[in-house]
Formats: structure tokens, C-alpha cells, sequence
């Protein structure tokens, strides 16, 4: 091959080369932000640095969630179907029903059939045994990890970092790798909260007694009137300690505004399952504050 042809080449992959460096060689010079240049070649950790996370998932604390939240459907169930029990209670990972004596009850006939979609039923005597089904227990971890992994996901793009990495890594965990972090403490905390609602109703016979024995405060901001520049006044609400639903039935939150007043309000979205609990729940404690947490 001709020297002159070869050396053509070379010169034409050379500048190609230097085209495609150029914008990453100026969005890394000092005063330049590399966030406003595009065509860049991203720089992953071992070479502009950033921040390495591998978080573990409590993937069994979904499965404890379905237990504890089937023990208060299965109570709810029998209390409107006038059904004499004792008790539904939680155990590691299953449900005992105890019913009065004499009693039993046939989880394999509506309206509790739905019930041994996920647990399998073991009755004696008086007694009635509720084992979660191994591979719906399977699911429930898996469904956990995924949806933890969308919310870290969208939690990570508010921070406008390019091309952050998040993976799944064996049973439970997940890798993230932020290039060219900056403001850690700030990832650390929009990371790092569980993102779980609960509904709670609030004990209107609290005393100043029970708030001296609080051991968890939820955290709050304090709000100061524009017009007079005072602390507005706070007042604590002391919550029941039973969880009565969770956000997992929520299918759409978003801020309104009431057409009477002007003033917004939050409009929550249930699906099939969480608008029947909801209506449940209000229509039990009518007259009682809710708190959603």
C-alpha cells in the first residue's frame, strides 16, 4: 500500500479523534460546567470521582407487610360477617385464627376464598393455620427489590447527574454509582428515606403524659404567618400504633385546588383493593383524624 495513502488514513482517523475528544477536553477545564456541554464522553468513578452505594433491600420486611396487612383484612372480614372469634394473630411467617369454642371457620368458601390465593390453609380444632405460599413469598421479594429500584431510579434524576448506574445485584442488593457527585450529604438524603405511606388513626385521648413518653417524632418544619412573622402554633398528634393500610394501594396523588376557597389540597387515586379498605377504615372510625405518614 502506498506510504502516502497510509499516512492519509492516519491523519483522518487522527482528526476524527481529536473531533470527538475536543468537547470532552473543554467540558473538564476549570470553570466550565460539564453538565451545559454536550457530546462529552462521560467519565465514570475512577476517573472524575463520585459517590459508590450498594444498598441492601429488606425484601423480607415486604413479606412481614402482606402478613400483617392479610391479618387485619381476614379481622376486618370476619367482624362484618358476624363471625364469633378470638383472635387473628402475626406470627414469623404465618396467621393464626382462633376462634370461640366449638367455632370454625372455612377459609376455602366466600368471602375468604381469596384469601388462599397466597397462603395455604391448615385448620385444628379451634385453630386455623395461615402459611404465605413459598413462591408467592418469592414474588413479594422480587416485587420489593424492582420497585425499590424505580424509586431509587427516580429519586436519582432529580439530582441531574449524567448517566447515574443503578443495577440489581444478586437476591437483594443494589449497586449505584453517581459520577461526579458533589453534594453527597443531599444524595444521602434523598436516598436513604424508605418510601413507604402508612395510615394511621390518631389517639384523641392523648395527654401531655403520653408526649413525654413519645421514643418517635416525625420530622417537621416549623411555618411562620407572613403577615405577622410568628411562629405559627404547633400542636403534636400521638398516632395508634396499628397500620391500617399502606401506600402500596395508592394509584395516583397529585395537589388540587378547591374551587370554594382557592386553598390545595391532595387528591389521592385508589385502586380496586385499597378504595374498598379505604371506605372500611372511614366507615369505622367516623368522626376520628387520619394521618397519613
Amino acid at each position: 500500500m502506498d506510504i502516502k495513502f497510509k499516512g492519509g488514513i492516519i491523519l483522518i482517523v487522527l482528526i476524527a479523534a481529536l473531533y470527538y475528544a475536543f468537547p470532552t477536553y473543554r467540558a473538564y477545564q476549570p470553570g466550565v460546567d460539564p453538565q451545559t456541554v454536550e457530546d462529552k464522553v462521560n467519565l465514570g468513578l475512577d476517573l472524575q470521582g463520585g459517590m459508590y452505594l450498594d444498598i441492601e433491600i429488606k425484601a423480607e420486611e415486604a413479606v412481614k407487610e402482606i402478613i400483617r396487612r392479610t391479618a387485619v383484612e381476614l379481622e376486618d372480614l370476619l367482624i362484618d360477617e358476624q363471625v364469633d372469634f378470638i383472635e387473628v394473630r402475626q406470627t414469623a411467617g404465618s396467621l393464626i385464627v382462633e376462634m370461640e369454642a366449638g367455632k370454625k371457620v372455612n377459609l376455602e368458601l366466600a368471602p375468604y376464598d381469596r384469601f388462599l390465593v397466597q397462603f395455604d390453609q391448615q385448620p385444628e380444632g379451634e385453630l386455623t393455620y395461615l402459611s404465605l405460599k413459598a413462591d408467592e413469598a418469592n414474588r413479594i421479594r422480587e416485587s420489593a427489590v424492582s420497585q425499590a429500584l424505580e424509586v431509587l431510579r427516580n429519586r436519582i434524576d432529580s439530582l441531574g447527574i449524567s448517566e447515574p448506574s443503578l443495577q440489581k445485584q444478586g437476591a437483594n442488593n443494589i449497586v449505584i454509582q453517581l459520577p461526579g457527585l458533589k453534594d453527597r450529604d443531599r444524595a444521602i438524603e434523598l436516598i436513604g428515606p424508605q418510601a413507604v405511606l402508612q395510615f394511621q388513626i390518631v389517639n384523641s385521648n392523648a395527654t401531655p403524659n403520653t408526649y413525654n413518653r413519645l421514643t418517635e417524632v416525625v420530622k417537621y418544619q416549623e411555618v411562620w404567618d407572613k403577615t405577622t412573622n410568628k411562629l405559627i402554633s404547633k400542636r403534636p398528634y400521638v398516632l395508634e400504633k396499628k397500620i391500617l393500610m399502606t401506600g402500596e394501594f395508592i394509584r395516583d396523588a397529585r395537589v388540587r385546588i378547591d374551587s370554594r376557597d382557592n386553598s390545595p389540597y391532595v387528591a389521592l387515586s385508589f385502586d380496586s383493593i385499597g378504595a374498598d379498605l379505604f371506605a372500611k377504615i372511614t366507615r369505622r372510625n367516623v368522626g376520628r383524624n387520619m394521618a397519613i405518614v
